[in-house]
């Protein structure tokens, strides 16, 4: 029988994958959440708005929000995961940078929630702007 050498608690192999495995899920929640502000016009916004149609015409800057934050967020796991895939340890400095980018990318779908519903406002694309920068450091 073959003896296995235990990777050290902190250092790498089960921690990494854990690490890896709990960033997989913040993301996954983030992009799930930016679909919650596409709403389904209420029969009232339909009549004012002269049809479904119309209604859902109202509602291209949250879909816009959504696919470019979808795509953004996207390319932001797909880099976490290459990154992560050359990693054979972690410490608490890892782990603390790696809490940072979640921590930003957590908060997403605020701002684009925001930006969706105040597409023209300074202060909507500003913080839109800044929390992508940020994500992105």
């Amino acid at each position: 029988m073959e003896r296995q050498e235990a990777t050290p608690r902190g250092h790498g192999g089960i921690e990494l994958e854990r690490l890896a495995l709990f960033s997989d899920a913040v993301f996954a929640i983030a992009i799930t959440l930016l679909v919650l502000e596409l709403k389904v016009p209420d029969p009232e916004a339909v009549r004012l708005a002269g049809g479904l149609g119309k209604a859902l015409i109202h509602e291209i800057p949250r879909f816009f929000a959504f696919f470019i934050s979808f795509a953004v967020i996207g390319n932001y796991w797909m880099l976490h995961h290459l990154m992560f895939r050359h990693l054979r340890r972690c410490d608490e400095g890892l782990v603390a940078l790696n809490l940072l980018l979640l921590l930003f990318v957590a908060f997403l779908p605020f701002p684009v929630a925001l930006f969706g519903s105040f597409r023209r406002d300074p202060v909507a694309i500003g913080w839109y702007a800044t929390s992508m920068g940020l994500t992105g450091l």
